[in-house]
């Protein structure tokens, strides 16, 4: 026998082995490493190496998993093919791979998405990002951003698309209730009270001094909601969810204090949907 995954498939005494959800060359690499254990190569398309290494995963193909971690971490940066457009599904898969590496590819991952936000965060590729994939990104200090208005339009944007693709409505309840965990790692604090009147009220929230809170026009309307408070103050965040003050600017941005003032042109109806 050439590989302990094909050894195991064997004493599983089936008859048949199903690989779903995979490309062509995801499954003719499968095949390769549980026939013949052959060394797993790097083709230069990263995106390919993160698909077999999610199926590896997903498969419980140990050996190749470990293969494809190791030669990555064998190569610079600049040889592995990180783009802005990719990203976000290469931080996603590499976030199960940290008892592996030691969560090494991650970080360097998560570094090159902090450093690139401006543009990874308007993309939408950005908005297939896991729950707990996009709390760790948009809750991380270094996350270069221009002000904390545009974290807040990345979850509003990221909560709509998880909505559409889910065939739900926006809804100030299904909003309420797909935003509940994101909202947590906006710093609402950093906001202008422009901004915060302009667009947060607008999508349906009102800020208070526990955060974000449902509107008068929901309390009227009988819609029962919780208070989403400060990171770190609910019991029941999901696993993966990063704990942050309130009241902690990010590193890199322009709101190293709280604004007073914002911009001078109220902004459409267009603008706040498109946030």
């Amino acid at each position: 026998m050439s590989s302990a995954s094909f050894r195991n498939l064997l004493l599983q005494n089936k008859t048949f082995y199903v690989l779903s959800n995979i490309k062509p060359n995801t499954f003719e690499e499968i095949v390769k490493h549980i026939y013949t254990f052959s060394k797993w190569e790097f083709n230069g398309d990263l995106v390919d190496a993160c698909c077999l290494l999610k199926s590896a995963l997903d498969n419980d193909l140990e050996e190749l998993a470990h293969s494809i971690i190791g030669k990555l971490l064998e190569l610079p940066l600049e040889e592995v093919g990180l783009t802005s457009g990719t990203a976000c599904f290469v931080y996603d898969v590499l976030r199960n791979t940290s008892s592996l590496d030691e969560g090494k590819l991650k970080d360097v991952v998560l570094s090159y998405i902090c450093r690139n936000a401006k543009l990874i965060l308007s993309l939408n590729s950005f908005l297939k990002l896991s729950l707990d994939g996009l709390l760790e990104v948009l809750g991380n200090d270094n996350l270069q951003v221009n002000s904390e208005l545009d974290v807040f339009k990345a979850v509003v944007s990221w909560g709509m698309y998880t909505l559409t693709e889910a065939g739900k409505s926006f809804s100030p309840q299904n909003m309420q209730d797909v935003l509940r965990h994101p909202l947590q790692i906006v710093r609402f604090f950093f906001l202008s009270q422009f901004e915060s009147e302009y667009y947060v009220q607008r999508m349906g929230f009102t800020t208070g001094n526990q955060g974000i809170l449902p509107n008068d026009d929901e309390v009227d309307a009988g819609i029962k909601s919780s208070p989403v408070q400060p990171p770190g103050i609910l019991s029941d965040k999901p696993g993966g969810s990063i704990v942050a003050r309130a009241e902690t600017p990010r590193k890199f941005s322009s709101s190293g204090s709280v604004r007073v003032c914002g911009d001078n042109l109220e902004p459409t109806m267009e603008d706040i949907l498109r946030a």
